[in-house]
């Protein structure tokens, strides 16, 4: 196999991941002019262009995103199919569109942005799916997700549920809540039977380690974020890396463009978290899915987890330095065919230890046992890829002596100043939201 080698992965791959963790959360303001930064370096150092050189756009892939509110009237979104469904999945209700930069509104139109977005402006924001076929889902009127949703369930497995009824074939969370009521397990069965992708993202600080629903289900795919030069983002004290034990993959999450700014929807910012990450790895899968429509939802996982930089460099799963099977490699993921792999979940063995094989049989589908398919090691399958590139950085080789329980809950953005944003969880740790990620 050959691979091209490019600057982010070189960069990457001189880096020891020991150190960074964005846990606080700054929105900083892009100048009009252009920032001595790429403020697109996650597009460009993905080789996002290469997709869209290969025809792929997300075309034919219907996507669902699990938030808070959104604005489908930014002119980032003309021409994308988008898709805002009525209501939410509160039972007091609530809108799930709203014209207000706040805290919610604008992390729930930063993730579809991320999939959807036209290039606008004097600094254009890219999407990395933007003809995917993408449904909006609103968990809350609030800042924080409700806890009430029908029949038991809490309000962001609620929407999860309305998105795979609804046909989605990936499923995008930027959320996460401490508890995870029994009525929420049936809901990842019922994804898992149906070949429903769900992709998660982690926590944002070490404050959130109790927090398992819904990146620590069976199944499910859990995104944790890094940077341009490899390195996870950074805790609350700005030093310690951000480690979530048995995360699945990282991606892109720090230091993104997204809509809004402190001085409301004509500017952008820089925002840094888990939650960036989950759209960018749903838009991954989408891209493969529109290259190979007939491949199953385990089939687009073990896809991904066997394409990262760090497996087609043989190095294994790491349920401990926060890595995973490593960084999501879009070039090596879209030349492998996963129609060519086992049709067999390989996430079935995370700590929450559900839904079961059993459960998602019950379901009306299949999963292998646990001890089928372990998590020890990215599958090996050297036919199924071809030309790897590395275009994410390979991390592996560095681990962190922190040790962390194993939780997991999604990101989001934060204040929209450049201002440390002080991350209080004592009053609101039962509460879902997403959590502090802008800088």
């Amino acid at each position: 196999m050959t691979r091209v080698q490019d600057r982010w992965a070189l960069i990457a791959r001189r880096v020891v991941p020991v150190v960074v963790v964005l846990g606080l959360s700054l929105g900083a303001a892009v100048p009009a002019s252009a920032a001595t930064e790429d403020p697109n370096w996650w597009y460009s150092g993905m080789h996002v262009d290469d997709a869209r050189a290969e025809g792929l756009t997300g075309a034919g892939v219907k996507i669902g995103v699990v938030d808070m509110r959104i604005n489908p009237e930014l002119d980032i979104f003309s021409g994308a199919s988008l898709t805002v469904s009525p209501g939410s999945s509160c039972l007091s209700g609530g809108e799930p569109v709203s014209q207000t930069p706040d805290h919610g509104t604008t992390h729930g139109t930063s993730m579809a942005a991320l999939l959807l977005a036209r290039p606008v402006g004097e600094i254009p924001m890219q999407g990395i799916a933007p003809d995917a076929d993408v449904t909006f889902y609103s968990v809350g009127p609030g800042d924080d997700a409700c806890l009430d949703a029908p029949e038991g369930r809490s309000g962001v497995m609620d929407a999860v549920l309305r998105a795979i009824r609804d046909g989605n074939r990936i499923v995008s969370v930027s959320m996460g809540q401490e508890f995870a009521p029994e009525p929420d397990t049936a809901v990842v069965a019922e994804a898992l039977a149906r070949g429903v992708v769900i992709v998660a993202s982690t926590p944002n600080n070490s404050t959130q380690q109790t927090w398992l629903s819904p990146q620590g289900y069976n199944g499910v795919v859990s995104t944790a974020a890094v940077g341009r030069d490899g390195e996870l983002q950074r805790d609350d004290d700005e030093v310690t890396p951000v480690i979530v034990p048995g995360v699945t993959v990282v991606a892109p999450g720090v230091k993104i463009l997204r809509p809004a700014d402190s001085t409301g929807w004509e500017g952008m910012s820089l925002g840094s978290g888990s939650s960036y990450a989950a759209p960018i790895v749903a838009g991954s899968l989408a891209l493969l899915l529109q290259k190979h429509p007939s491949a199953t939802g385990n089939q687009l996982i073990q896809a991904l987890i066997s394409s990262t930089a760090n497996a087609v460099d043989g190095i294994p799963f790491d349920a401990t330095n926060g890595y995973g099977y490593g960084a999501v490699s879009l070039r090596n993921l879209l030349a492998t065919d996963p129609t060519a792999l086992p049709d067999v979940n390989p996430l079935m063995n995370k700590s929450m230890g559900v839904p079961t094989a059993e459960q998602v049989a019950a379901a009306g589908g299949t999963a292998a046992p646990t001890e089928s398919a372990p998590a020890t090691s990215a599958p090996s399958s050297p036919a199924a890829v071809a030309e790897p590139t590395s275009d994410a950085p390979s991390t592996a080789s560095g681990t962190s002596p922190a040790t962390v329980v194993p939780w997991l809950i999604g990101g989001g953005v934060g204040a929209m100043v450049i201002v440390i944003v002080v991350v209080i969880v004592v009053a609101t740790r039962t509460r879902p939201r997403p959590t502090a990620d802008n800088r």
